[in-house]
């Protein structure tokens, strides 16, 4: 039995200087708590400014990466990610 997904015309606009902003926080939150990550993984394509902007604010050079497809259109959303 097959998800139905909603569609919103509803869209969070972030700027550069937001995603920045952002980002540090989330760095900052990280080093906050104590935890020194090794490496750090990045889903692209979404995920791969925030694991370059953690990288750099965290001083983790190990970055990867992997791909998950969720679109097969602008509008249209497989059921599960290949």
């Amino acid at each position: 039995m097959g998800h139905e997904h909603e569609s919103s015309t509803e869209h969070e606009i972030l700027t550069y200087e937001g995603f920045g902003v952002a980002c540090r926080a989330l760095a900052q939150a990280v080093a906050d708590d104590g935890y020194e990550p090794d490496l750090i993984l990045s889903i692209a394509r979404g995920g791969l400014g925030l694991g370059m902007g953690l990288g750099y604010a965290l001083s983790v050079y190990t970055l990867s990466l992997i791909n998950a497809e969720l679109y097969t259109g602008s509008d249209q959303r497989l059921e599960v990610p290949i």
